[in-house]
């Protein structure tokens, strides 16, 4: 499997192949963000997936930061990590008090 950041328009304007998943924040990426706001507490977004729509929570600030966390949940949702697994580790980011190393397996 490939997972290409759709946002960038070089990656846009490759042929796909089979195998490709794609993500970023349009509704013609396999996984997408959209609804971002930003505050001074971290980010927000809903999640879009082939499966459904989660709504996500960060602290990381930035639409930059979505999208790598979008392409991030594209990969663990595809090798078969649970959403609410996805969620604990995104707002488990930027604590004090962790080593900033997450686990899945």
């Amino acid at each position: 499997m490939k997972f290409l950041n759709y946002d960038s328009e070089g990656v846009r304007s490759r042929e796909r192949t089979e195998g490709t998943i794609t993500y970023g924040t349009s509704a013609d990426c396999d996984y997408y963000a959209e609804n971002i706001k930003s505050t001074p507490q971290g980010s927000t977004f809903t999640l879009v997936t082939r499966t459904g729509r989660y709504e996500m929570a960060t602290k990381l600030l930035g639409r930059h930061n979505v999208v790598n966390l979008t392409g991030s949940c594209a990969v663990a949702l595809e090798y078969g990590v649970g959403i609410e697994e996805i969620k604990i580790a995104m707002r488990r980011i930027l604590e004090e008090d962790d080593d900033q190393i997450i686990n899945f397996m």
